[in-house]
């Protein structure tokens, strides 16, 4: 395989501007290398091709015509390709938002929990009781979650909006049940 330089002196020997200590150099690195030497025939059968090829100005239309069957032809490519990826970005997108609502309704809960578990730890009792309340909380937590993504991700596929309007639920959610494990009265 030829490095950048030598396909640089490939390129310069094929526009006649390479020296002949040079010329004799990239000679020398073709014939011990094949990869390099199939590269530079393959680089000089295309400038002779383009050097022979005829000298005519092409009609005015023929290139915006190229251009727009070939515009037409990769979008209908990605039309067929894209409806799978731009199921996937979408996704993306809806666990993106997922995540930064919850970063958002969560932030409080650790620094609450952080605050307690500071306060706790003159007395080891405490600090068990807070750290099982708050590991039994982030773990109903992540259960919840993981719920709201799995429907989230089956309504994708059918209606993003009520995905989206699904996922923003979640912090709400997340404050109800904080309400609820500060409460006194465990009603829901």
């Amino acid at each position: 395989m030829a490095t950048e330089q030598q396909r640089r002196l490939m390129q310069e020997a094929l526009d006649d501007v390479l020296s002949e200590e040079a010329r004799q150099a990239l000679f020398s690195i073709l014939d011990e290398d094949e990869a390099s030497f199939s590269e530079y025939n393959q680089l000089h059968r295309v400038h002779q091709m383009l050097k022979t090829a005829p000298q005519e100005r092409a009609p005015r239309r023929l290139a915006s015509t190229i251009m727009a069957r070939l515009a037409e032809s990769l979008e209908a490519q990605q039309h067929t390709q894209g409806q799978g990826s731009v199921q996937l970005e979408i996704s993306r997108e809806i666990i993106g938002v997922a995540l930064t609502l919850v970063t958002v309704a969560t932030m409080p809960l650790l620094v609450a929990a952080s605050w307690m578990v500071i306060h706790s730890l003159a007395d080891p009792s405490v600090l068990t009781l807070v750290l099982q309340r708050i590991v039994g909380f982030l773990l109903l937590v992540l259960e919840i979650l993981e719920v709201f993504m799995e429907k989230a991700q089956e309504l994708a596929r059918t209606d993003q909006n009520a995905a989206l309007a699904l996922l923003a639920l979640i912090p709400v959610t997340l404050l109800a049940m904080v309400r609820y494990m500060l409460s006194d009265d465990k009603k829901p």
